[in-house]
């Protein structure tokens, strides 16, 4: 794939969703890396990589065939892989943000209690140290909050180490 790319921020990330059967990406002649999970997301950082308002190329390499897989490797012998069609399954994205960033978030359900514990980790830049205040809502698409935290946390975020905190929301 040709693409030219937007206006970076801090960070970019390629991400490849519902790849099957490991994948192995080159940016602009460059390796990327690597990933070898089946019907799963692969993230790869390519801050280093992505040409800015210029030219890119991108490659995937998809789906290595199974017997020159690794035993560890999923590659597995149900109906769905008899046939083996590796793939793109879902979107393909490049994500660029500022710092902090959101890694991850993990949603926890309390049902009994009426509640949800979400656990949100951030990154921040390599270079410097952050100090940020999070609030989480859950919305509605276009919508009103239907349930956000019970408290504002703040958060001192160094040199790219991950944060995690999590927040309890209530209706």
């Amino acid at each position: 794939k040709i693409f030219e790319a937007p206006k970076l921020h801090a960070h970019t990330e390629l991400v490849l969703r519902k790849a099957k059967y490991g994948v192995e990406v080159w940016l602009n002649g460059v390796r990327v890396g690597a990933s070898h999970g089946a019907f799963t997301a692969h993230r790869f950082d390519v801050t280093d990589l992505v040409l800015a308002g210029g030219v890119n190329t991108l490659l995937v390499r998809l789906g290595a065939h199974p017997t020159s897989q690794r035993k560890e490797f999923p590659v597995a012998q149900d109906a769905e892989k008899k046939f083996f069609m590796p793939g793109l399954y879902d979107e393909v994205e490049l994500i660029s943000t500022g710092a902090p960033r959101i890694s991850h978030v993990r949603i926890e359900p309390d049902v009994p209690n009426g509640r949800v514990h979400v656990h949100t980790t951030l990154r921040g830049p390599a270079d410097r140290t952050l100090r940020v205040q999070v609030h989480t809502d859950v919305r509605e698409a276009h919508g009103e909050p239907s349930a956000r935290s019970e408290d504002q946390a703040e958060v001192e975020i160094t040199a790219d180490a991950p944060v995690t905190l999590t927040q309890t929301l209530t209706q």
